[in-house]
C-alpha cells in the first residue's frame, strides 16, 4: 500500500482514434519520493470494470479529494483498492 495525497479525480468516458472505448476514472495523486525537492505527482487509471468490481464511484472519491488516502495496487501496478486514512 501507498500513502498518497488524492489531489483530482477525473471521470473518463471516450473513443480513442483507434475506435477503442476508454471509460473508467483517472486519480491524480501526489506523494513524497526521495528523489524529488517537494512532491513528485502521479495518474493511475481505473477502468471501468475495475471501479464495478471495486465498488467504487467518482461520488465516492470525490470526498477523498486532498485527503491522504492509501492506494493498493497489484504486481502489474493496477490498483486494486483505496482507502481513506
Amino acid at each position: 500500500m501507498a500513502k498518497v495525497n488524492l489531489c483530482g479525480v477525473q471521470p473518463m468516458d471516450f473513443t480513442t482514434n483507434e475506435g477503442d472505448q476508454i471509460k473508467g476514472i483517472k486519480l491524480h495523486v501526489s506523494f513524497q519520493d526521495e528523489n524529488v525537492m517537494g512532491y513528485a505527482c502521479d495518474t493511475k487509471f481505473l477502468t471501468a470494470q475495475a471501479c464495478k468490481n471495486l465498488g467504487i464511484t467518482v461520488d465516492d472519491l470525490e470526498p477523498m479529494i486532498g485527503q491522504v488516502v492509501d492506494i493498493e495496487t497489484n504486481l502489474k501496478g493496477r490498483v486494486t483498492g483505496i482507502t481513506s486514512v
